[in-house]
């Protein structure tokens, strides 16, 4: 397979798999789907454990300070002090609202009975079983590439008369924000 390739120095260049060593949720390859060369999956993913913070996303306002306070609650910002690892993705779920949308970002919590967080606006999610489309993109994403990417994909997924809900899709980051090569779904 080919793999991104980092430029350094101008002239040497690294080509490699993003490295994902953190614990992730399991999940069953239910079916993939080609069109026009581009491919997408059907995953079904099981009841997990997600620890998340919500906020309205408007115009003035960007999301900002979701990721510390669930970082807050893995290193210790919780009932018991507990240290937590650190796992991928950090999803985040984009409900349209009528005043923008809600945002609910979460990382995945590997643990069966997660200890409570102290912070009023994180708090624990056990999500039920769901099946979702998705497909691999192999680099760091903006706010546009996210829009675009979500929008494409819904495409790709209209032409083949799949049932989606409307008005709500996840971003799933598997990658540290400082890695050079990203792995988003």
């Amino acid at each position: 397979p080919s793999f991104p390739c980092t430029p350094l120095f101008g002239f040497l260049a690294v080509c490699a798999p993003p490295r994902n060593d953190l614990q992730t949720p399991e999940y069953k390859v239910v079916n993939t789907f080609e069109v026009n060369g581009e491919k997408f999956e059907e995953r079904a993913y099981g009841v997990d454990n997600w620890v998340c913070t919500k906020q309205l996303i408007t115009d003035i306002t960007n999301g900002g300070g979701m990721f510390q306070k669930l970082f807050s609650y893995i290193t210790g910002a919780n009932d018991k002090e507990m240290k937590i690892e650190m796992t991928s993705p950090v999803t985040t779920m984009r409900n349209k609202y009528y005043k923008g949308e809600i945002h609910e970002q979460c990382f995945y919590v590997y643990l069966e009975n997660p200890p409570k967080p102290t912070d009023e606006d994180v708090y624990i999610v056990k999500r039920e079983a769901m099946n979702v489309y998705t497909r691999t993109v192999m680099k760091r994403m903006s706010e546009k590439d996210w829009l675009a990417e979500s929008e494409h994909l819904e495409k790709l997924i209209g032409s083949q008369k799949l049932d989606i809900k409307k008005n709500v899709w996840y971003e799933a980051g598997y990658s540290a924000p400082f890695s050079v090569i990203q792995k988003n779904e």
